[in-house]
Parts: C-alpha cells; structure tokens; sequence
C-alpha cells in the first residue's frame, strides 16, 4: 500500500481540518498515513514570523476554518483558544504517544478538545485527555 507523510502542528487551526479528515480520504484512496507531529513554531521563530502579532489574518484564519468546517461536517462552534499552548506540551506528549502507539487518539481527542474549548497543552486538558485514553497523566 503506498505511504504518505502528514506532518501537522497541535496549535494550528488548518491541522484540526486535517486530522479530522485524513483517514477517511487515505482509506478512500489506498493510502496507508504516517503521522507526523512537529513543531512549526520553532521554524517560524527561526524565521522571525510570528501570527501572534497578525490580529487581522488570525481573525481571518478562524473564519475560514469555520467555512471549511461547515462545508466538510467537521464540528467548530467558536474560534479555539488562541494563542496556545506556549509550552508546546501537546506537541510533545503527541510525539511520545506516537512513539507508543496511541498517537492518532491522542491527537484527535486533542484537537477535539481543543475546538471545544479546552486550553491545548494545559495540565487540566491533558489530564482529562489522556484519562480519558486510559494513559496516566
């Protein structure tokens, strides 16, 4: 079966449209996925960018997804809390999940979570996350 890399970020709204999409499509078309989590914030700050002071094209982003979300029946009722995760503490019990075997729950209760008002990265989030996997916090 072919392979495809999805690499994504916990912290960004376009992942959560496709880490609730890509296993149905990758069925739909053959593909077997490797999920990839990174940490795009460190390549942005390596380059200087930062949408933390981009107030107009946050608001934008977040109206986009909410179309995208509508038009793919993927839940969003309101903008996710924003900015978060500074620690990038989701990011990386993402990456030890996966090294484990339980990273693609992870990261979709994570971002569901996310989308439904939890603080991602936050001790209480994770706590009831990973309770929630049956992992120990």
């Amino acid at each position: 079966m072919p392979q495809m890399d999805f690499f994504y970020f916990f912290g960004s709204c376009y992942a959560y449209l496709s880490v609730m999409r890509i296993d149905k499509l990758a069925e739909e078309a053959g593909v077997e996925v490797r999920w990839r989590p990174f940490s795009v914030r460190d390549l942005m700050t390596e380059k200087g960018y930062s949408l933390r002071t981009q107030l107009t094209k946050m608001d934008y982003i977040f109206r986009d997804v909410e179309r995208r979300s509508r038009l793919h029946s993927i839940p969003f009722e309101k903008p996710p809390i924003w900015p978060t995760d500074p620690d990038q503490l989701a990011n990386r019990v993402g990456i030890v999940a996966f090294s484990q075997g339980w990273g693609r729950e992870y990261t979709k209760t994570s971002f569901r979570a996310w989308f439904d008002g939890q603080p991602l990265g936050a001790e209480e989030s994770l706590n009831k996350i990973l309770t929630s996997l049956g992992k120990e916090a």
